[in-house]
């Protein structure tokens, strides 16, 4: 397992479901809602996420369904420089599912929880996975969005890589 002392708390742990990652970005029209090799999702509200124009979002695919984690400025995501730390995109997230979407069948926000010692994030990944989770995914507070890398306050706890 990871050192869990080096991540600056608090800190947030968000579960990651037995689904497909996937990502929106408003700018690939022809796509729209993809998962991480490329490949379109098909969902049948779709259309609800072209009200979002300026905005990347991040988040899980499973049955029809799309669990969000993350919202980056597109001016952001297109020029490969973040200007705002998680808890600013989770502000901003949270904006976009219930201002501009506001269909929580269909969009929602991935399971979330702001802990404040290691030992909590061992006991949310533990019920995380009891419950059927693939694991969690750990975001400092103040992180930066970073394109495909992990560091001591942004990785994923999976069980199959930490045994």
């Amino acid at each position: 397992m990871f050192d869990l002392t080096k991540i600056y708390y608090p800190t947030y742990i968000i579960g990651i479901p037995k689904a497909t990652k996937c990502i929106y970005i408003p700018a690939d029209v022809d796509l729209g809602l993809r998962d991480y090799s490329g490949k379109e999702l098909n969902i049948l509200k779709l259309y609800k996420l072209k009200r979002i124009t300026d905005s990347v979002l991040e988040g899980y695919y499973v049955n029809d369904r799309l669990y969000f984690f993350d919202a980056l400025p597109l001016k952001d995501f297109e020029s490969n420089k973040c200007t705002i730390a998680y808890q600013d995109r989770r502000s901003l997230l949270r904006s976009i599912l219930n201002d501009r979407l506001a269909d929580y069948n269909t969009f929602t926000e991935a399971y979330t929880e702001l802990v404040y010692y290691p030992g909590e994030i061992k006991a949310i990944y533990s019920k995380c996975v009891i419950n059927g989770y693939r694991g969690c995914l750990i975001r400092s507070r103040y992180n930066m969005y970073s394109w495909g890398r992990f560091s001591d306050d942004n990785f994923e706890l999976i069980p199959e890589i930490n045994k």
